[in-house]
Parts: structure tokens; sequence; C-alpha cells
């Protein structure tokens, strides 16, 4: 299991490249990856990624698919094989593209949204060769660059994106979220829980007063890009500078890239 202290700094690579909108990652050197958000919605079994190399020399890739879940506060990554990327490992030439294949094996519970994260590993070779070096301190590969994106897989009678046709017994998957802030071992958290049957991409977080939640009120920043995700019926919290104070003030926060913030209601 890659528990969240492992796994935060995975996320924090690409924590400003998210969104749906956004252009292809092109993090650290040599590697665009697109699209940023991919899904299998329901009834489908298959979604896919593009690797180039926009490097001056071949790159070896190791992708990985891993389950992602959240407990106590923390995001859990195990490994699984609901869903698997094709091909595991490729190098890819200078300027050269690379399909990678999701698929999923078996579909997922009716009504449910499943959470993966894509690892794409970057990993040095030999300049004679293309052999992977090995870190035998360790007992496995090193990595020069980790990419990490999410991936949504939807199972019948709940879609993200593509909606069917006859709507009638089928629901989007959007967050229903509360918040709170909480104090723990002498610090105040932030709190966001999710009931809603879809995950939740909070960014551009702010508490504002109370009485104008609109533009131009009184506001303090909490984040001013990704905070993080609340997976569906799971709660996240964050920690919060001393001097936050929240009183009177309702929580801003803009989700899923949409153009227009959100009001979060309160615990």
């Amino acid at each position: 299991m890659l528990r969240s202290a492992k796994s935060s700094s995975i996320v924090a690579l690409l924590t400003g490249c998210l969104l749906a909108i956004a252009p292809p990652i092109r993090a650290g050197t040599s590697v665009l990856i697109w699209p940023l958000d991919p899904t299998i919605e329901m009834e489908q079994r298959n979604g896919a990624i593009w690797l180039e190399n926009v490097g001056s020399e071949p790159v070896t890739l190791q992708i990985r698919v891993l389950a992602w879940d959240q407990q106590d506060y923390q995001d859990d990554y195990v490994t699984q094989n609901n869903v698997i990327a094709t091909p595991p490992f490729t190098t890819i030439a200078q300027g050269k593209k690379q399909l990678v294949r999701l698929t999923a094996t078996q579909p997922a519970p009716p009504g449910r949204e499943q959470a993966f994260r894509i690892l794409v590993d970057e990993i040095p070779v030999r300049r004679d060769d293309v052999t992977p070096v090995s870190n035998e301190s360790r007992g496995g590969l090193r990595f020069q660059m980790r990419y990490s994106l999410p991936l949504f897989v939807y199972g019948t009678g709940l879609w993200r994106r593509q909606a069917p046709a006859n709507r009638s017994s089928t629901q989007q998957a959007q967050p229903q979220l509360s918040w709170s802030i909480d104090e723990s071992g002498g610090r105040r958290f932030l709190q966001v829980s999710n009931t809603g049957p879809g995950h939740a991409r909070l960014s551009q977080v702010r508490l504002v007063s109370s009485d104008a939640p609109q533009a131009g009120a009184t506001s303090t920043e909490i984040a001013p890009g990704l905070l993080g995700y609340v997976l569906p019926g799971r709660t996240m919290r964050w920690p919060l500078e001393a001097q936050v104070e929240d009183r009177g003030r309702s929580l801003q926060a803009q989700l899923m890239g949409d153009a227009t913030p959100v009001v979060l209601s309160p615990h």
C-alpha cells in the first residue's frame, strides 16, 4: 500500500495541471501527457492517454494504474487489476507518440464511481543501450520523473461527461459537499465531506463573508490553486493557518474546473 505520506509527493507534481481545459502536461523535461482527466464512462470498457516525447533523447516509461481511496483523511493507493494499462512499459523515440490503452477488466458496480491513479514513471537508461539503470541498494528501479493523473470509472446508471440518450434511469456523478473547521492535536483543519455519487476537485478555495459571498466580498484565501480531491462517501481535511478566522464566513471553491465558484454548505 502506498500511504499518503508517499503519494502526496506524487500528486504535488501535477496539482496545477488537472483541469479538463488545461493543456497537456509537460512536467519535468521531456514528456507530454493528455488528456489530463481520462474517464471510462458507463457501459464503456476502455479509455486511453497519449504520451509524447518532446525531448532530445529516447525516453523509457513505466505505466501503472493504482486503486485510489481515502481513509483517515489520507489518500491510499493500492495495487489492483480492475483496470490495466497497455503497454505497461514503453520506450518512445524523440518526437514520437505512444497510445496507452486503459482497459477495465470488469465493470464498476452499478451507480458507483471508482477512482484510480495512473502513474507514469520515467526510468533512466544507460546512454550506450536502452537498459534501465538499476538501483541495487533499493532492490528496484529508480525513477527520474513521476507523473500522476486521476482516472474515474463509472458503473451503469452513473455518468460524468457523456450523458446517455435515455437519461430517465441515470444520473450525473456530482459531489454533495459540506464543510466545517475542526480542531485536533492543537491544530485547526478545514474538513470537507462528500455524500454525493461523484468526486470533488477543490481549487481556489477561500473563506468569504457570509452576507456577501460573491465577487468583491471580504475573503481569506485557503488555496490559490488545487487544494485536493474528496471522493464519494469520504471526508478529507487540510491544515489551516492559526490566524484564519471562520466565524461569519462561508466556504467558496471552484469544482472540476467550473468557471463559477460555488458556496459550500456548512456541516
